[in-house]
């Protein structure tokens, strides 16, 4: 009995641990969304918003950034860059800008017309 009590002890506490971590990641979760953790409806509303790609206004770097629209490889990057910089892979260079604090994402693209 006493080793059964040990084991559901330490299963306790790591399981306890584990419930600690889920608060830490869910407010987190709650704070980049802008809503209050207690708000659950909010919150829901706001990560179908996103899902649907239906966000409106701005958004801070800091809390996520943008994903890639087209994963490339390094080879068709750098043809792409060469055909765009006439292939001298000096002309168009721009230092990344180190003062953007905030994004938008584009709009879906219209539907064509049949």
């Amino acid at each position: 009995m006493n080793t059964e009590k040990r084991l559901l002890e330490c299963e306790v506490s790591r399981l306890s641990g584990l419930l600690e971590i889920l608060r830490s990641d869910f407010k987190e979760i709650a704070d980049a969304l802008g809503c209050d953790v207690k708000d659950n409806e909010a919150m829901l509303e706001k990560i179908a918003e996103l899902n649907a790609g239906h966000v409106t206004g701005w958004i801070k770097c800091s809390d996520r950034m943008p994903q890639p629209v087209m994963p490339m490889s390094e080879e068709q990057s750098k043809k792409l860059f060469d055909e765009w910089s006439g292939g001298d892979g000096a002309y168009g260079i721009v230092p990344i800008r180190q003062d953007v604090t905030h994004w938008m994402p584009l709009p879906a693209a219209p539907e064509q017309e049949v």
